[in-house]
């Protein structure tokens, strides 16, 4: 007979398979999320075939102010930003998707 595990193993042995789930699920929302912006807002873009961290390069991990009012949400980009024109593109579709749905 084997001898039992202590009880703070057994609990951290759970605490970092939970951990590892909820990084999983997290990593799943994020490619999903990406997967859906792909098809959506990049079609006939130059990052339609772009891997996942070329698209959160230039599109999601940028340097931009974020105003928000009681009926609108400003975003000011730097004026430096290199796919500012991208960016718009991706807006625009991503709100013509979001009439479509509603």
């Amino acid at each position: 007979m084997a001898p039992a595990c202590p009880p703070l193993f057994q609990l951290t042995v759970r605490w970092s398979c939970s951990i590892t789930l909820l990084r999983y699920l997290h990593w799943r929302k994020a490619y999903v999320l990406l997967q859906t912006l792909r098809r959506m807002a990049l079609a006939g873009t130059e990052l339609a075939t772009a891997q996942c961290g070329t698209i959160r390069l230039k599109l999601l991990k940028i340097g931009a102010q974020v105003r928000v009012t009681v009926r609108k949400v400003w975003i000011s980009l730097a004026g430096g930003y290199p796919h500012a024109t991208l960016f718009a593109h991706v807006l625009a579709a991503l709100e013509a998707g979001r009439a479509v749905l509603t």
